[in-house]
């Protein structure tokens, strides 16, 4: 059990606590049969932020992926400061299964609205990576074009306060007030992403081609709403760049790159830059063998809870 696996290494006296989060503390896991399809996320939650500690804690968590097991270590001081989707949804649902109960209670985010829209953009921009997967055979088409409606479905949500931290919750926000139609039907084909995630798995009935362009139309407008400006999609991610300027990504990015041999590019953040060749890898056929490689490691942009710019 990997509960009991981490209590017998040295590092166990640092962790505040270990959390169950995701799918699995919503009871919404994926099962084939017997068979777990989906990962058990865990958040292993500590005082400090050191890199050591972190490769530790994952080194416990490889030991137990065959088992379904993942995630890794949270500092406590990113959980009570980033607005992340994850972390609203861990403090409504997470699963504390050791050490410090109330732990969950630091996170800032009591309802949708404490939200920053920063995780509209977040949330899309990462889900391009599924079909640039599923394009290089890592991953199914299936999954991709249902991952993009969940994924439109909750950038709607947050764009709109309404943003609710389990499937069934969101399904039924949805079933009472449909989405903004950002795209055409988009409330039929997000209905239908968490229907088969919950119930009878059957794929959504889009072309993947139809589902990447409704992608990029609303990565579109969540970037024109984050931003608070228009222009195409090339266009608002340029601005994006202009405006996202994270020096310890950039130097922390531009150290590993070298390490690898490969030339650094400095343009901008490293995970705008992900997002813009992964659009450029499925919008021009223009193959990147290193863009997943480098979404899996890539630092991503974070904003505060909405409560802390109050």
């Amino acid at each position: 059990m990997f509960v009991a696996d981490l209590r017998e290494t040295t590092i166990w006296p640092q962790v505040r606590a270990v959390v169950v989060s995701g799918s699995a503390a919503r009871e919404e896991e994926i099962w084939d049969g017997g068979k777990l399809i989906s990962d058990i996320d865990m958040m292993v939650i500590t005082e400090r932020s050191s890199l050591r500690l972190a490769g530790a804690i994952d080194a416990v968590i490889a030991r137990h992926r065959a088992a379904g097991i993942d995630g890794g270590r949270i500092p406590l001081q990113a959980l009570r400061s980033y607005g992340m989707l994850s972390f609203y949804e861990a403090r409504h649902n997470g699963v504390v299964v050791a050490g410090d109960s109330a732990v969950l209670e630091v996170v800032p985010m009591e309802g949708p609205n404490d939200i920053p829209r920063w995780e509209a953009v977040r949330v899309i921009g990462n889900r391009i990576l599924e079909h640039v997967k599923a394009a290089e055979g890592q991953g199914s088409w299936d999954s991709a074009v249902s991952k993009t409606y969940e994924a439109l479905c909750e950038a709607c949500l947050v764009l709109e306060g309404r943003y609710r931290p389990s499937f069934r919750e969101r399904l039924a926000e949805i079933e009472d007030k449909p989405l903004g139609p950002i795209v055409p039907d988009l409330n039929i084909f997000a209905r239908a992403a968490i229907e088969s995630r919950l119930t009878d798995h059957r794929p959504v009935p889009k072309t993947p081609g139809a589902a990447l362009q409704d992608l990029l139309v609303g990565f579109s407008v969540s970037l024109s709403k984050y931003l608070d400006s228009a222009g195409s999609l090339d266009q608002l991610i340029n601005e994006l760049g202009h405006r996202e300027r994270h020096l310890l990504h950039r130097l922390y990015w531009s150290s590993l790159m070298l390490r690898r041999w490969r030339r650094p590019r400095v343009r901008v953040d490293p995970i705008i830059d992900v997002w813009s060749r992964a659009l450029a890898s499925m919008t021009a056929r223009s193959p990147d063998s290193h863009v997943l490689d480098d979404w899996r490691i890539c630092p991503q942009i974070l904003k505060p809870a909405r409560p802390a710019l109050r």
